[in-house]
């Protein structure tokens, strides 16, 4: 199913994650689309539990709640989780997540950025039962990126600059001669 414009979270995307997963979760701007998510889990589920009697593991999507910041505009909103594997269990077999521009170019895997929380995208996942042991659920397999408004995770500066006080030495070969700033470089 493909999402346009969805909100990503907590995301690993560019490399596995300490799990081995690439994986995201997200919040659906879209209430119909969100509606069609839920209804295609859902679905999933019902269709797959069979005589199971127990509540599912995991349905891929939940009510967000932020008990450390009660006015998070997030709070109330469902959002969903979505993985792929890195590898399969024996190891055999490789895979990844494509991720896309806003123009549709396909992102070499080594080039891919960090995306960051509050990045919005287009998304395409797939439903996915599942049975391990005594439980069952439904996975989002996440298939493809496509990055429409980057937020990198790190980079940003908190700091305004401040009068006076300690200044680090500069790079006289880093650093633009006066010729070289004279003419803009």
């Amino acid at each position: 199913m493909l999402l346009n414009n969805v909100e990503l979270k907590f995301t690993a995307i560019d490399k596995p994650n300490d799990d081995g997963k690439y994986q995201t979760a997200f919040f659906v701007n879209n209430s119909k689309d969100e509606n069609a998510l839920i209804k295609l889990i859902d679905d999933c589920w019902e269709n797959d539990k069979g005589q199971f009697n127990k509540a599912p593991k995991s349905l891929a999507y939940k009510e967000y709640n932020n008990p450390e910041d009660p006015n998070d505009k997030h709070n109330g909103k469902t959002v969903f989780n979505a993985s792929q594997n890195a590898e399969s269990a024996d190891g055999k077999y490789q895979f990844k997540v494509d991720v896309y521009d806003s123009s549709a170019n396909l992102i070499d895997k080594d080039k891919v950025p960090s995306i960051g929380w509050g990045t919005i995208a287009n998304i395409n996942v797939t439903t996915y039962c599942w049975t391990f042991k005594k439980d069952k659920g439904v996975k989002l397999n996440l298939e493809a990126v496509q990055i429409i408004d980057l937020v990198e995770y790190g980079g940003a500066n908190p700091f305004e600059p401040s009068e006076g006080g300690y200044k680090a030495p500069t790079n006289p070969f880093t650093q633009p001669t006066e010729k070289q700033q004279d003419i803009g470089v």
